[in-house]
Parts: C-alpha cells; structure tokens; sequence
C-alpha cells in the first residue's frame, strides 16, 4: 500500500508540474528574431528558455552562431 501511495505522489507531482508547449504569434516570432540578433551582434549572455517534454528549461548563454536556415541558434 506504501509504494502505490509513493506511486500516486510523484505521478502527481509530475503532472503539477508539467507546462503545455507555447504557441506564438507571426508578431512574436518577429520580435524573438530581433532579440536573438541584437543578443548575437553585441555578444551578450541572454537566457534561454525552451521547453521539451512537458518541461520548461533555461541556459544563460552566449549566442556563437544564428543558423536562419535551420530556424536554430548555436550557444557557447
């Protein structure tokens, strides 16, 4: 009876701490782009945040290189 209760707990926590993927706007996406390229032309650190499987996770980084192609970032 322990492990199911231990069971229903950490199932529980994980679902309370899950984050649905955002969407966003053309706008938004706009305005992410510019950001990425001030960040990438000055060289500063920004902080990333990405989600990934149902989780939200964040890096402070340098941006190294924008690959438009790809729609991606390389960081330091």
């Amino acid at each position: 009876m322990f492990t199911e209760h231990v069971r229903d707990i950490r199932e529980w926590y994980e679902s309370d701490n899950t984050v649905l993927e955002p969407e966003y706007d053309e706008f938004s996406l706009y305005a992410l782009a510019d950001d990425l390229n001030i960040a990438y032309q000055s060289k500063s650190n920004i902080r990333i945040s990405y989600w990934r499987n149902n989780w939200v996770k964040e890096h402070e980084r340098q941006i190294y290189e924008l690959l438009s192609n790809e729609q991606a970032i390389r960081i330091i």
